[in-house]
């Protein structure tokens, strides 16, 4: 059971629009791994994920899953935003 707030449409737009911009930042991940930067690398990777999975968990939010690898959408809205402030850090160093 689905709970309410997002219409079909809207649930596929969110899911879309979370997953598309990710595709974006693969060629930085290709640079990373040219010159060896691990920790932007894992940084990114880590940043992406936890985006994609606290928007797509947002969008479609069930009654029966109350959590994806042990991780609510409370606590994955956390990892995303520490996931922010590693890009934010990588940015000013």
């Amino acid at each position: 059971m689905i709970l309410k707030g997002y219409t079909f449409f809207e649930r596929c737009l969110v899911t879309t629009f979370s997953i598309i911009p990710f595709v974006f930042v693969i060629p930085s991940f290709m640079v990373s791994i040219k010159n060896k930067n691990w920790r932007m690398l894992w940084g990114g990777m880590f940043a992406g994920i936890t985006s994609i999975m606290y928007h797509v968990l947002e969008a479609w939010k069930y009654e029966e899953y109350k959590s994806v690898f042990y991780i609510n959408d409370g606590d994955w809205h956390v990892l995303d935003n520490i996931g922010i402030l590693i890009g934010l850090s990588f940015l000013l160093i």
